[in-house]
């Protein structure tokens, strides 16, 4: 950021006197405001490298990779009660292996893909 700030002085600073163009600007406010775009910066750098949030996916839209884990919902045909685990779907045969209900009073409404695995040892 020190570049921005050699370059603003020599353009806009007369000896530390303030700016040639606007006398309410010293130097001091351009390396403040040089050290607040550092902060953004970092701060936006880190926001980029957390992991995207998955979001639930309706299986009218697509269904998940087949035999892959994903978290399921699933919903009664009454839609009083919901709950998420983890299940696969099965291509061949259309449906999820552990919750196939052919009464269909039980369905799958909403997958999302599982995190990654925790990095790091269990210590």
């Amino acid at each position: 950021m020190s570049d921005i700030v050699d370059r603003c002085r020599k353009n806009l600073c007369v000896k530390n006197t303030g700016c040639n163009t606007n006398p309410f600007c010293s130097c001091a406010d351009l390396e403040d405001a040089a050290d607040t775009i550092t902060q953004l910066r970092a701060k936006l750098a880190a926001a980029e490298s957390r992991p995207a949030v998955p979001e639930w996916i309706p299986v009218w839209e697509r269904m998940p990779e087949e035999l892959k884990y994903t978290h399921a919902l699933i919903t009664l045909d009454n839609g009083d009660n919901q709950w998420v685990v983890a299940d696969r779907y099965d291509g061949y045969s259309k449906s999820w292996e552990n919750h196939y209900d052919p009464s269909g009073k039980v369905c799958v409404t909403h997958w999302m893909p599982l995190p990654a695995a925790p990095q790091g040892g269990g210590e």
